[in-house]
């Protein structure tokens, strides 16, 4: 779970840099979508929803099915997203919502670094 905190702090520090390099007004309005089987089933899952909380408020929502995150997704073409996600969700749905315009930033977090890296050199904005 210590990926997962890791994860927050490499989000607040893609938004920072995000909002060097895109407009600020697209960064301050991001949308956090959580795709995790298991995202309130755990302890750390829950300090690290209320971590993301404090950072995106209303802006934060949490999946553990990808067909509802890929359709909350597609539904909401006029927003910014940063996606956060597992590695093994991540092989299913990354190829499917990579070239969506609303999607800016998505985060594979995972114990198995190496094995990510693999498949996803293939996507720009992991």
């Amino acid at each position: 779970m210590e990926e997962i905190s890791s994860s927050v702090e490499e989000t607040t520090q893609s938004t920072a840099e995000a909002d060097r390099t895109s407009n600020i007004s697209e960064v301050d309005n991001v949308n956090v979508l959580w795709l995790v089987s298991n995202v309130n089933q755990s302890k750390e899952n829950e300090k690290t929803q209320e971590k993301l909380k404090k950072l995106f408020h209303d802006r934060f929502h949490t999946f553990e099915k990808p067909e509802e995150a890929i359709n909350y997704l597609e539904d909401q073409q006029n927003q910014c997203f940063l996606l956060i996600t597992d590695g093994k969700i991540g092989r299913q749905v990354v190829p499917k919502v990579n070239d969506l315009s609303q999607l800016k930033f998505i985060i594979i977090y995972c114990m198995n670094k190496q094995a990510n890296e693999q498949w996803t050199k293939d996507y720009q904005k992991v």
